[in-house]
């Protein structure tokens, strides 16, 4: 028996209380068991949970769950036990994407985030190519550009603190400023926000955030936002106020479930 799994994936942490009985049963039958990693499309059944396995995009399978419910985009485990067995028996502990650029590009979007994640956090190095020095980073959510956006933050350049600067009403999200072509060659910042509550029914989504690090004028900044529109939260997307991003450009996310 081998597991269909690439070198770095062969000893998963089987974390499912009847996978040794699955295995045990069929290596008793004289069956063959395959172990390949899957993505959750409805995980809200355990007994019939809807999944693709990877590589196989375009035929989502009905599979049992031996570790309960699961989200949406939720990366998983599953033994194949012939004839017709697909048992979920594990997970990956978090969910992780990332988006690093190779051309200019106008903006970067991360699609079908799950929606159960209890914290949620993006971390970025961006530039662009708008002419001044810096340049603000802006974030839409679910794709909206509804005027429910609000932020405040306050900044540090050198040895100075500026006051506080609230924006309402905006038609997306201010979540610090980047580097773009008027910084040297090479120059780019470096940003993190924190999402506390991803999973919240309750209309609006608040965020921490804090950004900076340019090596070439010492700008420090630290805000929060709030979006004021409807859940379920499944997208994020990050634009320059003017311009596109550059090549190296780079978003990850990484979430941890309820």
């Amino acid at each position: 028996m081998q597991p269909d799994l690439s070198p770095e994936q062969t000893a998963p942490e089987l974390i499912g209380v009847g996978a040794k009985s699955i295995v045990d049963n069929a290596q008793r039958l004289g069956l063959e068991w395959t172990l390949r990693l899957a993505t959750v499309l409805d995980g809200s059944n355990a007994s019939a949970v809807s999944a693709v396995y990877d590589g196989d995009a375009n035929n989502p399978i009905d599979m049992t769950s031996m570790i309960g419910t699961l989200l949406f985009g939720q990366r998983i485990y599953v033994i194949i036990v012939p004839p017709s067995g697909n048992f979920i028996v594990g997970r990956l502990g978090k969910y992780e994407a990332r988006q690093t650029l190779t051309t200019t590009t106008a903006s970067i979007t991360f699609s079908a985030i799950p929606i159960g994640l209890r914290a949620l956090s993006v971390k970025w190095r961006a530039r662009s190519t708008n002419v001044a020095a810096i340049d603000e980073t802006r974030m839409q959510v679910n794709g909206s550009s509804a005027a429910v956006y609000g932020s405040e933050h306050i900044q540090a350049v050198g040895g100075g603190a500026a006051g506080g600067t609230l924006i309402t009403g905006a038609t997306s999200m201010f979540v610090g400023t980047h580097a773009s072509a008027g910084a040297a060659a090479g120059i780019f910042a470096t940003g993190e926000l924190l999402f506390t509550g991803w999973d919240l029914t309750a209309t609006g989504l608040p965020l921490n955030w804090e950004a900076g690090a340019f090596t070439f004028n010492g700008v420090k900044q630290v805000g929060t936002g709030f979006f004021g529109g409807s859940s379920p939260y499944t997208s994020l997307t990050f634009f320059p106020l003017a311009g596109s991003w550059v090549a190296d450009t780079d978003f990850q996310l990484e979430g941890w479930p309820s």
